[in-house]
């Protein structure tokens, strides 16, 4: 049961969060003329829920299979790629949006989100 709702959670956590970039998802991150920075929904959690995402469907689906060990190579390469992408498209964010990303920034975990008491 927890192996479905993992990847559950994380195929609607994915879509949620593809959604509410609208048309501002692209494969190569790029600046978008006019664009806004997106800050509500899923990004109120975390600045790049889409990874959380596609991590906890990597976890979830490890899981149902019984790939245990696989995890332990599958999860340190994901989170390596993902860190380089994070601090690519973060870093054109600031260029972009300046202090009002730095503020984003300070107050929102960039994967993982923070436990509240």
């Amino acid at each position: 049961k927890l192996r479905f709702r993992t990847k559950h959670y994380a195929a609607v956590l994915f879509a949620a969060a593809v959604r509410r970039l609208g048309g501002g998802m692209t494969q190569f991150p790029r600046p978008k003329d006019g664009g806004e920075l997106v800050v509500g929904g899923p990004y109120a959690v975390v600045r790049h829920p889409i990874y959380l995402g596609m991590l906890l469907f990597l976890l979830g689906l490890a899981v149902a299979m019984g790939h245990w060990l696989q995890l332990l190579v599958a999860v340190p390469l994901f989170l390596a790629g993902t860190r380089i992408r994070t601090n690519l498209e973060d870093a054109l964010l600031k260029r972009q949006f300046g202090g009002e990303f730095e503020d984003y920034a300070r107050t929102t975990p960039a994967l993982i989100p923070r436990l509240r008491a």
